[in-house]
């Protein structure tokens, strides 16, 4: 993480040429300014919401959080909490934007 972070890293984001895993891939664009951070929620049956913490930091503002991922808070909700009351992972940054 902290390669990435730092900029010491690129993403190349791809897709295939024809038929996946029997063709070449095409580099579509290559990012560098990207980042990483740490992402752990649980679902908090008492107020019917998730509970954020990113990089250790709670986030309060969970319906921002789902925004910017281009879902409602439900939908976010529906997503990430579907077969376990926890998610443990990462948000990836394309832009300068952290939490």
């Amino acid at each position: 993480m902290k390669q990435i972070n730092s900029r010491n890293a690129e993403l190349s984001i791809r897709r295939w040429i024809g038929r996946p895993y029997h063709t070449p891939q095409l580099e579509v664009k290559r990012l560098r300014k990207i980042g990483i951070q740490q992402v752990r929620m649980t679902w908090d049956s008492d107020i019917e919401q998730p509970s954020v913490f990113i990089d250790g930091k709670q986030l309060l503002n969970v319906e921002q959080l789902a925004a910017n991922d281009g879902m409602t808070l439900d939908d976010f909700v529906s997503w990430f909490f579907k077969t376990s009351d926890t998610f443990e992972g990462v948000v990836i940054h394309f832009t300068d934007f952290r939490y």
